[in-house]
């Protein structure tokens, strides 16, 4: 039995020892593969911020770009508006200055108030009255809840001389003659008795907030994407 037992442990002694020996080696191997990888990781490095320099460049020239086209059709927008009111540079400087205080009391584009602007004036309206008829279709939708397509619409018909359509927004000017409306007196009465409650409701509008948010930011970006077409163009 002695000798069995002897016979038995020295196998496992001979067994033991390649496992032992094949372990180390799997470690050694580990130890170098993990060397390796820390190698190629640092020589991919200089690689990888090239690359991301590149994205970041590629992303900015795309926001320049889109700045400056945002600008270029702010220019043209201005200037066909410009040729519409027949206005001078003073007139016209005055209007784009009123344009920025509406906005921040309409949630309609900018470019829906110039669409409005050049319809009022092919009324035959200068600059100024085109402003004031702006302005009382914006308070005429902020007072009643309707859209300012609707509002605008509305004292459209009155420069045609009929006021049927402002019944619907609740306004009855049956009193004014058809050359009083068609003279923009609709406006008149409209910005003198809602204004202070347009300016009201669009003060505490969260959406109107929300709104003139995003209206600061495309009026920053339109500015200086204008300013960077004038300076290529």
């Amino acid at each position: 039995m002695a000798t069995e037992a002897k016979v038995i442990i020295k196998g496992e002694n001979k067994v033991k020892q390649p496992l032992e020996d094949a372990k180390q080696s799997l470690n050694s191997f580990a130890d170098h593969a993990k060397k390796i990888g820390e190698s190629i990781k640092a020589a991919l490095a200089p690689v990888a911020l090239i690359t991301g320099a590149v994205t970041v460049i590629k992303k900015a020239t795309q926001e320049l770009a889109e700045t400056v086209k945002s600008g270029a059709e702010y220019t043209s927008q201005m200037n066909a508006l410009k040729v519409a009111l027949k206005a001078t540079t003073g007139e016209f400087n005055t209007l784009t200055e009123k344009i920025r205080i509406l906005d921040d009391k309409t949630t309609a584009s900018r470019e829906e108030l110039f669409s409005y602007m050049q319809q009022f004036s092919a009324f035959g309206k200068n600059a100024q009255e085109v402003d004031k008829l702006t302005e009382a279709s914006i308070i005429l939708a902020n007072v009643t809840g309707n859209t300012l397509s609707g509002a605008a619409s509305a004292l459209m018909k009155t420069l045609e001389g009929s006021s049927e359509q402002l019944k619907g927004f609740g306004i009855d000017l049956s009193n004014l003659t058809e050359e009083q409306l068609k003279s923009g007196e609709a406006a008149d009465y409209i910005i003198e008795k809602y204004s202070e409650m347009s300016d009201e409701i669009a003060k505490n509008s969260p959406a109107q907030l929300l709104d003139n948010i995003g209206s600061t930011l495309k009026n920053i970006r339109d500015n200086l994407g204008a300013k960077l077409y004038d300076a290529i163009s």
